[in-house]
């Protein structure tokens, strides 16, 4: 019984030796990100009149090559942020990404809100949230987008002041989507992890 206390009270102190230097993260800082670098991924894909079909996926820097709708929203990405008040967040990510075989180009923009605060010295939390828009293009005429609401609540773990890994659970939830002309849709959740700097 008291072995399960262990990783609880572990926490508990970490938390607690850093607690006097908790704050949010300062109006006017900049953060410059490379998220989803790596991540465990289980998607559940529409693309009608086909039936719905999971499939859970391991990426690691974008090596998941299949042409699939949730598959876009693993590709690694560059994440660009500006505190515009204390610990509140404003900005967005990125990718643009053109493959030669098989011939195909995918752009991701997704703009985003988040509060960051940090418990300690080492220790944060930086929800986000927004709307995001793929589109793809490649060989035989091949075509397909889809929005998507995405929800990103990494932990901060600070190794320097300007310098943190993130590492955190994710949602993302595509629709009006389109594959050259079937309506596609689907739900993905994970967990990711990245790096971030703190200018």
């Amino acid at each position: 019984m008291k072995t399960k206390l262990w990783p609880a009270a572990g926490l508990s102190l970490l938390l607690a030796a850093n607690g006097a230097h908790a704050e949010a993260i300062r109006a006017g800082t900049f953060a410059l990100g490379a998220e989803r670098i790596t991540g465990i991924f289980h998607a559940d894909e529409t693309v009608d009149p086909a039936p719905s079909q999971g499939y859970t996926d391991f990426a690691l820097f974008g090596n998941n090559t299949e042409r699939t709708i949730a598959g876009a929203w693993q590709l690694p990405r560059i994440g660009f942020d500006v505190f515009v008040t204390n610990g509140l967040s404003l900005g967005g990510s990125f990718v643009v990404l053109n493959q030669s075989k098989p011939d195909a180009t995918d752009i991701i923009f997704a703009p985003r809100v988040g509060y960051a605060y940090m418990f300690g010295r080492v220790v944060g939390i930086w929800p986000r949230g927004g709307l995001s828009y793929w589109h793809a293009s490649g060989a035989d005429d091949y075509e397909a987008h889809s929005f998507a609401f995405d929800v990103d609540v990494p932990l901060l773990f600070a190794c320097t002041h300007s310098f943190a890994i993130t590492l955190g659970p994710l949602l993302d939830v595509g629709f009006a989507g389109k594959q050259n002309n079937a309506d596609t849709s689907f739900v993905q959740f994970g967990l990711s992890a990245g790096i971030v700097g703190f200018l």
